[in-house]
């Protein structure tokens, strides 16, 4: 069972931190194409943050239901 859990959360922590790099080269090249951005910390990590949240739950609701079929 521990086991498990430092899986997710291994997961989760690589999600994140690849969505927060994808967002912030993603802001850069707005950047570069002249968009004018003003931003804050809650700009940078509240997409990533909150999609990794949501995938949290869809990872919880499947394995729910793998482990109900498998009884």
């Amino acid at each position: 069972m521990k086991n498990e859990i430092t899986r997710v959360i291994k997961k989760l922590f690589l999600l994140f931190v690849s969505m927060a790099i994808m967002n912030l080269m993603l802001l850069g090249i707005l950047a570069m194409l002249g968009f004018s951005l003003t931003g804050s910390v809650d700009s940078y990590l509240m997409p990533p943050l909150f999609s990794t949240l949501v995938l949290l739950f869809i990872n919880k609701m499947i394995t729910r239901l793998d482990r109900q079929k498998e009884k």
